[in-house]
């Protein structure tokens, strides 16, 4: 096995690296204001669902509107007349006034769908213009990593981060930041409605609705790590599938299908008990969260309905506010899964954020030495390096090469031969010593512009998905 190969295998020995579990707090500002830093290019984007949401916002609150005034108007009206006189009652002037009211709020239903289609639309084309960006941006960095970096960090989880740790951001940008901003302001205003309807009914409702609050602050407790949990399970039981399918040759040689079988099945296992970890939280929280809504709605109809009886609060004015009332209750009883959302979000923002934040070790000086007129004069200089810290691959190398010269690197598997390409193109910095061509280091030159002047053909043929044209250009 050669020195890279065992660096590879030991950071896979520890199923708990670094790099899956992140710890955090359970609101994190800091990855709160960078995830709005991802968003504010597209902030017209979301100016536009915040006006739309406003505007199914306010055909929502028309529509109790209307009920009371069809109850208290010509439904409460004809009641009244056929009391008063009813063997000279006539209900054709109330069925005039109710036919209005029914074709305004049928008008208000119509627009309602307008609005709930571009609500939809508009967040969807949000959350998706922001993640495009976001993807975009990890893969053009991934791509300028170092190769050591590479080695110590599996495909496969690497491909989780751009796939479905970006795609889980989504679920936020469309149904979590935007909506959960414009709930708090829907509880306000509902409140406040609330008050100017029937002040002592919605004081009886403010003080119940703490309840809600508690209820969510207590599941937070372990929504995040459990979040966290499964995002690391899927990304390791996603490296582990990816390198078997990649060396299902060597798997097949060996006849080691059962081995690699019980370990997919042991990482599955892992995956599938932090599923059920989070399914587990979720099943306690909603019903727990749809008592105290049911305790809010038995308080409001005990006290209305006295209200009722001793004539301070007419039948429509109570039909609205109890309408009203779920409209303002819907919102934190969402609150749970709006907090689902951002956390599962903030777990894969800090997978995503770790990669961002790797800054490459091999990069160009400010100032890079030109190449134009290079002989290409190669040395090693008392070159030593090492892939695994304490194992040596190379130790004190030196030698050189004049321009137009051949030379043949002969030795056993795992000697250094292909590692010493590597350090000649500055895919790995020599531990000890230095690399020069004509007599300047290699860390004097653009990285791109020094490999550039190399062709290398490598030992292990790797085709990329496409024509053979395609593969020759690449």
């Amino acid at each position: 096995m050669s020195a890279k190969t065992q660096a590879r295998a030991k950071s896979d020995e520890h199923d708990d690296t670094p790099e899956e579990f992140v710890a955090g707090k359970a609101w994190d500002s800091h990855l709160a204001a960078r995830l709005l830093d991802e968003a504010r290019p597209h902030w017209k984007l979301f100016a536009g669902t915040f006006l739309v949401l406003c505007g199914l916002f306010a055909l929502e609150i028309a529509a109790p509107w209307i009920i009371r005034h069809v109850v208290d108007g010509p439904v409460q009206a004809a009641l009244d007349a056929r009391a008063a006189h009813p063997e000279s009652f006539d209900s054709a002037p109330y069925l005039r006034d109710l036919l209005v009211w029914a074709g305004v709020f049928l008008v208000c239903g119509a627009f309602t769908v307008l609005f709930r289609y571009l609500e939809i639309a508009h967040l969807t084309r949000t959350g998706q213009t922001v993640i495009a960006g976001l993807r975009a941006k990890l893969f053009a960095h991934i791509a300028q990593l170092d190769l050591a970096w590479f080695d110590r960090t599996p495909t496969g989880s690497l491909v989780t981060r751009v796939t479905s740790d970006i795609e889980n951001l989504n679920e936020m940008f469309t149904s979590g930041l935007v909506t959960l901003v414009f709930d708090f302001v829907r509880i306000i205003v509902l409140l406040s409605i609330l008050f100017v309807l029937q002040w002592k009914l919605a004081l009886v409702v403010a003080l119940l609705m703490p309840a809600l609050v508690v209820v969510s602050l207590v599941f937070r407790g372990g929504a995040r790590n459990a979040h966290r949990d499964v995002r690391a399970q899927n990304a390791r039981l996603n490296g582990y599938l990816q390198e078997v399918l990649s060396g299902v040759r060597v798997v097949q040689v060996f006849g080691r299908e059962a081995r690699v079988g019980a370990r997919f099945g042991s990482l599955l296992a892992r995956y599938l008990r932090a599923n059920v970890r989070t399914i587990l939280l979720f099943a306690l929280f909603f019903p727990a969260l749809d008592l105290v809504v049911t305790g809010i709605q038995d308080a409001t109809l005990w006290f209305g309905g006295h209200d009722i009886a001793a004539s301070t609060l007419s039948v429509g004015v109570f039909i609205q506010f109890w309408l009203y009332t779920l409209k303002a209750l819907d919102p934190i009883r969402e609150l749970g899964e709006r907090y689902n959302v951002l956390q599962s979000a903030f777990a894969s923002s800090e997978r995503i954020f770790q990669v961002l934040d790797t800054v490459p070790s091999i990069r160009t000086p400010a100032v890079p030495r030109r190449l134009d007129e290079l002989r290409g004069h190669i040395r090693f200089e008392h070159v030593s390096f090492e892939y695994v810290p304490g194992v040596p691959v190379l130790k004190d190398v030196s030698f050189e090469i004049p321009p137009g010269a051949t030379v043949a690197v002969v030795g056993a598997t795992g000697a250094g031969k292909t590692t010493l390409v590597n350090l000649l193109l500055r895919f790995y910095e020599p531990s000890a010593g230095r690399i020069t061509i004509d007599g300047i280091d290699l860390a004097e030159f653009e990285l791109g512009a020094l490999r550039t002047h190399f062709g290398l053909v490598l030992q292990e043929d790797f085709l990329f998905a496409g024509t053979v044209h395609e593969n020759l250009v690449m």
